[in-house]
């Protein structure tokens, strides 16, 4: 899994199609952070956090579901 960068506090992951993995989305504040969805299982989660931690991006505080 991949981070991309929209600009430099938003960040997401691109959907796999072969695993039905959705989009995760990520924004980093200057008070807190937040994770847009969270993922399709445990591993899927821990990928993106995986992600954030190799990135050096603050784990988030919060989570917000879409869907």
């Amino acid at each position: 899994m991949e981070l991309k960068e929209t600009n430099e506090s938003t960040y997401y992951s691109e959907s796999v199609r072969e695993t039905d993995r959705p989009v995760l989305g990520y924004v980093s504040g200057k008070n807190f952070s937040i994770m847009i969805d969270c993922g399709n299982s445990k591993s899927h989660f821990d990928a993106f956090i995986k992600c954030l931690d190799d990135q050096d991006l603050p784990r988030p505080q919060y989570a917000l579901i879409t869907h």
